[in-house]
């Protein structure tokens, strides 16, 4: 969560104030009928409802979002909100749809080939799989967001990359050595 806030540079105390100004411009975006602007709030306005704890209002934000992406056309716009809606259902314990958002992001990333996103992409999914008991495919995932992490020079995603093989080999337990080559 602090992730976050941090990275939408606002104090944790200033969330219902990014909340109201959020909702001010997304008004606006509407009036003038400008639908990537729509789209761009609705993405920043369900992060800050993620970083509120209010992961059920963050999925609907990014749904809505989705839905104006679609009618853009924007695929980066549609991955990194496949991406987000992925994250939340991850966080809802809806693992199905987690997946499937996240596997339609990493197709949408590699598609743009747009490398950071596929990065951040690929983390998602080695988290969300590695909840879901996939492990393989996990480290499949960390592996492939590590190496490219580091070849673009991410450390925050290579970070996040060593977080989730560690995560992946912790939740393994005994027997994990036979995942490593």
């Amino acid at each position: 969560m602090n992730g976050q806030i941090l990275k939408l540079g606002i104090p944790a105390g200033s969330l219902q104030e990014a909340t109201v100004e959020l909702e001010q411009a997304l008004r606006l975006y509407r009036e003038l009928d400008w639908p990537a602007g729509e789209s761009a709030v609705l993405t920043k306005l369900g992060t800050v409802h993620s970083a509120a704890g209010r992961t059920e209002e963050a999925a609907e934000s990014y749904r809505c979002a989705l839905r104006i992406d679609a009618l853009t056309g924007s695929q980066v716009a549609r991955a990194h909100n496949n991406n987000n809606l992925g994250n939340a259902y991850h966080t809802l314990g809806r693992l199905g749809p987690a997946i499937s958002h996240l596997t339609e992001a990493l197709d949408l990333a590699l598609d743009t080939g747009d490398q950071g996103l596929e990065v951040s992409v690929r983390d998602s999914l080695a988290g969300a799989l590695c909840t879901y008991g996939r492990h393989a495919k996990a480290i499949e995932h960390a592996e492939l967001s590590l190496r490219l992490a580091r070849q673009i020079g991410d450390r925050y995603h290579e970070a996040h990359a060593y977080n989730s093989l560690g995560t992946t080999y912790h939740r393994l337990g005994p027997g994990a050595d036979s995942f490593i080559l």
